[in-house]
């Protein structure tokens, strides 16, 4: 199954009103509750807690740069991560076996700092109280997660204006969980 038909499928399963009632479930035990007003109000009046309004996101900046990267600095990154390629690859072959590595290491950030690239920044809407369990799962996504917040684990959840069983990372957490108890 191609990349883009997975999508399809996942798409698909993810409309269907008996997953989101399932994901809506797994939601209402691990997010606990909204507390943007009150961390808006804390975070407002010191600078200690910055990093709860904005996520950088390195695997777009990644994703952006390598298909103008040089062939040379392709051959460089895949060489020096014992990669297999033939230095007559074309640079389009390389930027793909490039991200297949990135994808199957999760090592966007380490890629950008070698490469001197600079994360984008998306803004912080929301910020919920959740369960240390899924606060190490979507840690492990990349997302903003504070675990004392005044005593409370917070998660900074970078989009607003849909059920949070909607969320891609919240989907993806839940179909790994299901997986991992045998069910899909």
């Amino acid at each position: 199954m191609s990349s883009e038909e997975e999508r399809a499928a996942k798409r698909d399963k993810r409309s269907d009103g008996d997953y989101q009632r399932a994901v809506g479930e797994f939601v209402q035990r691990e997010v606990i509750y909204c507390v943007s007003g009150l961390v808006f109000q804390i975070g407002s009046e010191s600078d200690e807690w910055f990093h709860l309004f904005a996520q950088d996101d390195w695997e777009t900046a990644a994703r952006e740069s390598i298909p103008d990267m040089p062939r040379e600095k392709l051959l460089e990154f895949l060489r020096e991560n014992d990669c297999e390629v033939g230095a007559d690859r074309s640079a389009a072959t390389l930027s793909s076996a490039c991200l297949r590595h990135l994808e199957s290491a999760g090592s966007w950030e380490d890629f950008c700092h070698a490469l001197d690239l600079e994360p984008q920044r998306h803004e912080i809407y929301e910020h919920w109280i959740v369960s240390e369990w899924l606060a190490a799962q979507l840690e492990q996504r990349g997302e903003v997660i504070e675990r004392d917040f005044y005593g409370l684990t917070l998660w900074g959840r970078a989009c607003t204006g849909q059920a949070i069983l909607l969320d891609e990372v919240i989907c993806a957490i839940y179909d790994e969980f299901q997986k991992a108890r045998g069910q899909s």
